[in-house]
């Protein structure tokens, strides 16, 4: 379905930029196969199974080229509208020009293809800059007041592959110990990858130093790449991973998590609120780890306190934001109140290489302060 949606695109710039040039047909052909490729992230590539053979250099120049091709196809969308909007004034007062729209239309291209170019460079910037501390306090009534001032961690949608180095790993250990959190919650699409490819990567996360240990619950990628050797892998490292399960804390705090609803595609367990709630007391505080915020549309309807999100990565930038609420409940960035439950939905902490740009959208490492009233 994403294959033909993007073919479309492709087709779809092909006829607004390329066609009506008057270059020879066998150029216009060779441009639009290259606009086809690049609006389908070179799949012809992956079909053919040479994709594995391709340098990781260029393969983020391909990712780059993909987000580019994105933005400018949505910007040509606008382009279209207006240009039609324009048409059809003009010829409703008799003043249509055919050849003045099309010079219009060609400068509007060329505009548009350089703010294009300035929006992805700025955006892979940002997007590769590393997270930063950003501090959220949630005031839950039902607290202990033994627990008032218990610091959570959270970190999202970390997506460590070829492009993540052990250095930038290490900073965000080093910044996560800095504040000396009480727990680590981490809420899916830990690695784009197989174990064997990047598991001396993931693994300095266990120098992350935490009161009482790391938590995690997968999202969708991680069910992508041997998802029973990364589990055991997890295990192995000291990693609590809660698929529709819960761990107790002191003071009656309770972890929960549940599994990604693409689980389901792969032949693995859904999310399971019921059986999640098995061995969880009724005057417990819940923190629940979900990957997709959309989630909360039905843990509201249980005892959650806080659920704690990512997936969105913040909506990437405010355009797209808009779009990603479309598909998440309205629910894409930062702090909700559902009732009587939090939901918040980090921007994630690292950055996923099939669409690496950020505009105004920070990459995070979450430090939760849990008070009472």
């Amino acid at each position: 379905m994403f294959t033909f949606f993007t073919l479309l695109s492709g087709i779809f710039t092909v006829w607004r930029t390329l066609w009506h040039l008057k270059w020879k047909l066998h150029w216009k052909c060779l441009a639009a196969l290259a606009v086809l490729q690049i609006a389908t992230r070179f799949k012809i590539l992956r079909v053919l199974n040479v994709d594995v053979y391709i340098p990781a250099t260029l393969r983020i120049v391909f990712s780059a080229l993909f987000a580019s091709f994105f933005i400018f196809f949505l910007l040509l969308i606008i382009e279209f509208i207006i240009s039609g909007a324009f048409c059809i004034y003009y010829r409703a007062k008799g003043k249509y020009d055919a050849d003045k729209m099309m010079r219009r239309h060609n400068t509007a291209v060329l505009v548009l293809l350089a703010f294009t170019v300035i929006i992805t460079a700025a955006g892979m910037i940002s997007g590769r800059s590393g997270a930063e501390l950003k501090k959220e306090d949630f005031s839950i009534p039902a607290l202990p007041r033994s627990a008032h001032g218990m610091r959570l961690v959270l970190l999202s949608d970390l997506h460590i592959d070829e492009f993540t180095t052990a250095g930038e790993l290490r900073k965000i250990v080093d910044k996560v110990n800095s504040v000396r959190p009480d727990a680590v919650l981490i809420t899916g699409d830990w690695s784009d990858g197989t174990v064997e490819e990047f598991g001396h990567l993931v693994s300095i996360l266990k120098n992350i130093d935490a009161k009482h240990g790391i938590f995690g619950v997968p999202g969708n990628h991680d069910y992508f790449y041997d998802f029973d050797r990364w589990m055991k892998f997890y295990s192995e490292n000291n990693i609590k991973i809660l698929l529709n399960q819960s761990f107790s804390l002191p003071e009656k705090i309770i972890i929960a998590g549940v599994t990604d609803p693409v689980a389901g595609r792969l032949g693995k367990e859904m999310p399971d609120f019921k059986k999640t709630w098995q061995e969880i007391p009724a005057d417990a505080v819940v923190i629940l780890l979900a990957h997709q915020p959309k989630l909360a549309a039905e843990a509201k309807n249980y005892q959650v306190a806080l659920q704690l999100s990512g997936h969105t990565h913040g909506g990437m930038m405010p355009f797209f934001k808009t779009l990603v609420k479309l598909f998440n409940n309205n629910w894409v960035s930062g702090r909700y109140e559902l009732g009587n439950m939090f939901l918040y939905v980090s921007n994630g902490t690292g950055i996923w290489n099939g669409f690496p740009l950020r505009i105004n959208c920070p990459a995070e490492i979450t430090v939760i302060t849990l008070s009472g009233k």
